[in-house]
């Protein structure tokens, strides 16, 4: 499972919805779900997961894109099948692994120890644990 070590920098509500600002590693991370659990709160430290099939993976930043949560990089391995590839990516301690399509891997050229940007939709990261103060 994909894990990210953050913490809290910002919260905003609307009605139900929240949007959570989080400082992973020195990059923001943006996410929006419709309800936060009572124990995140400004400087609160949680574990946020993603699924493997919802990281798109570009080779060069994608500032433009309409997704706020841009990650770069470095390629570990690729794990190349028929229809589907596994690429895991880090950056200092955080492993994560990004499921793409094959054919997406020939447009995408990168390589072992290539640098690469990671795009999460906001929507699709969700907290996995709320860590102890």
């Amino acid at each position: 499972m994909n894990r990210f070590l953050v913490r809290v920098i910002e919260i905003e509500f609307l009605d139900n919805l929240n949007i959570v600002t989080y400082d992973f590693q020195g990059t923001i991370l943006k996410m929006m779900g419709l309800e936060l659990d009572s124990r995140v709160t400004i400087g609160s430290e949680l574990i946020l997961s993603v699924k493997p099939t919802s990281l798109a993976l570009f080779r060069n930043s994608t500032k433009d894109f309409t997704s706020s949560n841009e990650i770069e990089m470095q390629v570990h391995s690729i794990n190349r099948g028929k229809l589907l590839s596994s690429v895991k990516l880090f950056k200092k301690e955080t492993m994560i692994e990004a499921i793409v399509l094959s054919n997406s891997l020939d447009t995408l050229c990168i390589e072992k120890e290539s640098k690469a940007y990671v795009v999460i939709n906001p929507s699709d990261l969700f907290i996995v644990e709320v860590l102890p103060c």
